[in-house]
């Protein structure tokens, strides 16, 4: 019987993932690799994929999808959004693609026959950023904050910097009612995600299509194997990789 290897040590040989269960079982072996090289670990939240195969993990490429797939989204946003494309591909007979401005448009005025709208000009609704329970927190706290003139730096205190708010995919409103809009000369060749917002009433189906592409516009940024290069090389910045400073894993899982 070979002895059982040492949780954080080098493998004899090279850790061989091809299912979520292998996955499981080496847990071990694979954040003892990890934990031994604090920058690598650091770049899973760059590409996890990418950073097990950099530390000498073989990863079986449908497992690769799994885990890109598996946290795309939390559990609850992942099953609408299955439910989503299950729907819509019984309904259109072909995988739907929302975020693709070609394809949607040629769902949505050629396959589906909706009359085009002159959008020019007009702007979707969306939803506020803040809920009401977080805007009367902050209404609360008004008196207990002073007003501070611009360039003025503080000898003491805390000092919250709020940029300007800008709209975004995942902030459209889908329950906002659309306005009576003028029939379209000539039905464009792209339709944007922002432009559909405004067929949304028209048939679930178009609904359907905004939502599950306001769903995949908020996937987790995971960089392809170019741009992962770059942020290991220093020459791109991520968001994630810069926030996080270090990735500890607990003495019991390695």
């Amino acid at each position: 019987m070979a002895p059982e290897p040492t949780p954080g040590a080098e493998p004899t040989e090279p850790i061989r993932l091809s299912s979520h269960r292998d996955l499981i079982e080496r847990q071990a072996e694979v954040f003892g690799l990890l934990a031994a090289r604090p920058e690598l670990a650091r770049m899973m939240a760059v590409n996890p994929v990418l950073a097990l195969r950099e530390a000498g993990v073989q990863v079986a490429p449908r497992l690769a999808t799994h885990i890109l797939h598996a946290i795309a989204h939390p559990p609850q946003v992942a099953w609408r959004r299955d439910e989503l494309v299950a729907a819509l591909t019984e309904r259109l007979g072909e995988a739907p693609k929302p975020t693709e401005p070609p394809w949607l448009a040629a769902t949505v005025f050629t396959k589906l026959t909706v009359p085009p709208l002159n959008t020019n000009g007009r702007e979707p609704v969306f939803a506020a950023p803040l809920n009401a329970d977080s805007v009367r927190r902050l209404q609360d706290d008004r008196r207990r904050l002073r007003a501070v003139r611009p360039g003025r730096r503080l000898s003491g205190g805390t000092v919250i910097g709020v940029g300007d708010w800008r709209p975004s995919y995942r902030r459209l409103d889908l329950n906002a009612p659309t306005p009576e809009l003028p029939p379209a000369a000539a039905a464009p060749t792209t339709l944007s995600l922002l432009e559909l917002w405004f067929y949304k009433d028209r048939d679930q189906v178009l609904r359907d299509l905004l939502e599950l592409g306001v769903i995949m516009k908020g996937v987790f940024p995971v960089h392809s194997a170019t741009g992962f290069r770059a942020v290991a090389a220093g020459e791109r910045r991520s968001a994630l990789h810069t926030w996080i400073t270090a990735i500890r894993f607990p003495e019991s899982l390695r």
